[in-house]
């Protein structure tokens, strides 16, 4: 995403007349580095008297004084106050007080938790001791979760909209919903829903593997053929700026299925993996993984 960051600073207007910029080789003058573009940096380097697993997603709160990482592995979350090491969440497994996947993980500073993700169950441990709290169960299959203050942003399919399922040769296929929530409700039916998205998108484009959002402003990315970056409110999500990499045309019956199918024939899925193979032949991203700033 740092390439694409210098990408999106140096791209010119591709004259496409769509409602999105167009990203190409061409609109880039210079390679640089983000000390180019960034300022007001600093490097923390993280402590711990012990050697440290490698760490394959970071999540931060309270202007990196509380940071949360998951290793490579999945298997462990770890805590690090002020970037020293300070608890090391290791519970994976299937019986009682275990979570048997690390899909995404949020911490919550009034409530002293830290949440796992377990399909539709958040499995809930005590931040700083790391004890076993509970499981509390929501009403989504959940793909990623995040507290937000007094609110928990999620996102995942309903449950009492099904799943992706086969039956008498047609693939269902649910869309999946970013839902705005007060903080300690586990309705998610009683939130906003901000986005919804069809999940064939979701299954050919890939998935984000955590939820990153900017606090201060509220901003994130929905990826896609074209890519979205919504800043939002308690009420709405606002598009700020569509980009896609590649002059490849965008195929709209392609585009339309994408987001609108929720259910296909087998014959007609058949056509929609040719279409949107066709639609991406050039570059794209399929997962955005870093927290989008904006000025405002």
């Amino acid at each position: 995403m740092s390439a694409l960051s210098l990408m999106a600073v140096f791209a010119g207007c591709s004259g496409s007349g769509s409602d999105y910029e167009e990203i190409t080789a061409a609109d880039i003058e210079e390679e640089a580095d983000l000390t180019k573009i960034a300022y007001d940096f600093k490097i923390h380097p993280l402590k711990s008297s012990d050697p440290l697993d490698g760490i394959g997603g970071v999540k931060s709160w309270n202007d990196g004084s509380v940071m949360l990482a998951r290793t490579n592995d999945s298997r462990k979350i770890l805590r690090f106050d002020n970037y020293k090491l300070t608890g090391v969440l290791d519970r994976l497994g299937r019986g009682p007080g275990e979570y048997y996947f690390i899909e995404d993980f949020t911490y919550d500073e009034f409530n002293n938790c830290i949440y796992i993700e377990n399909d539709s169950n958040l499995v809930t441990y005590d931040a700083v001791t790391m004890e076993f709290k509970g499981k509390q169960k929501v009403n989504i299959n959940l793909q990623n979760c995040l507290n937000l203050g007094d609110k928990m942003l999620y996102f995942g399919i309903f449950l009492d909209e099904g799943s992706l399922s086969v039956s008498e040769d047609t693939l269902r296929l649910p869309k999946e919903s970013m839902i705005l929530v007060d903080r300690d409700e586990r309705d998610l039916s009683k939130g906003v829903i901000l986005y919804r998205e069809g999940l064939l998108k979701r299954l050919l484009l890939g998935y984000p593997e955590l939820f990153y959002v900017n606090p201060k402003n509220r901003s994130t990315c929905f990826t896609g053929l074209v890519c979205t970056i919504v800043t939002f409110d308690d009420e709405k999500a606002t598009p700020i700026y569509k980009f896609k990499l590649g002059t490849e045309p965008i195929d709209e019956e392609a585009e339309r299925l994408l987001d609108e199918t929720e259910s296909l024939s087998s014959e007609g899925a058949e056509d929609v993996l040719k279409r949107i193979s066709l639609a991406t032949q050039g570059p794209r991203i399929n997962n955005v993984f870093n927290i989008m700033v904006f000025s405002t």
